[in-house]
């Protein structure tokens, strides 16, 4: 699902990943290891094409980001979500269209547009289903900027899971919680991408929460070093 080969990225003169391959098989629940400044977030950006190596090429789906361009990118990245550190949420928007924002990719800008003002009953449920799968079906009036950081990031994961992307790309979603939140935002991505048969790609801190991943890929000093499997959760 997602292939970097032999991938150089820097900014100005700042390298920042050194020839760096590695595979995230469809279907493979991948947690992405290593200290802040290793990379890890240069790696989500260019997964989505947010950002061009230096050299090197990035496959998703088997077609190589760098010969996207217009519609045909815009199509690819509607197969990806992202759940930012940040969340990316609007802060004067409901929980409901913030939601209904993670279907955007894949409509045109009118129909963007009319879903937040004017959702239809099918893009309500939409929202309230997956609202529900992270335990917030009754905040689906509330604005967001009204929720805590928990919630907030809960949000962003049912945000994900209304686009039904075939790719999620998490940054550190557990960086900024508690602990005992944090493995309970986890353990949400984890059972959203195994329900869905989504490929999950989640950057970490925490050796104890990647344990819970089919396999972990460490990231440090420019390069990029892929572990033996050490998923133990079950899930």
């Amino acid at each position: 699902m997602l292939v970097f080969e032999d991938v150089t990225a820097g900014y100005g003169s700042r390298s920042v990943l050194s020839s760096v391959s590695f595979s995230v098989q469809r279907g493979e629940r991948v947690a992405l290891v290593g200290p802040s400044g290793a990379g890890k977030s240069t790696i989500f950006r260019m997964s989505y094409g947010a950002f061009a190596p230096v050299s090197g090429r990035v496959f998703v789906g088997g077609s190589d980001l760098a010969t996207l361009h217009g519609a045909r990118l815009r199509a690819m990245r509607a197969r990806i979500a992202v759940i930012f550190q940040a969340h990316g949420l609007v802060d004067q928007l409901s929980v409901m269209q913030n939601v209904i924002a993670g279907t955007f990719g894949s409509r045109s800008t009118v129909d963007a547009l009319r879903a937040v003002v004017a959702p239809k009953p099918a893009e309500r449920e939409t929202a309230r289903a997956a609202l529900a799968r992270v335990g917030l079906a009754d905040r689906i009036a509330s604005r967001a900027f009204e929720l805590s950081g928990g919630q907030r990031q809960r949000v962003a994961i049912a945000r994900a899971i209304a686009q039904r992307a075939e790719l999620v790309l998490a940054d550190e979603p557990a960086a900024s919680l508690d602990p005992e939140l944090g493995s309970e935002i986890v353990e949400m991505l984890l059972a959203d991408a195994k329900a869905r048969g989504a490929t999950l790609l989640c950057s970490l801190h925490q050796p104890e929460l990647a344990r819970r991943f089919d396999r972990t890929i460490r990231v440090g000093g420019g390069i990029v070093a892929p572990e033996e499997p050490l998923a133990s959760s079950g899930l």
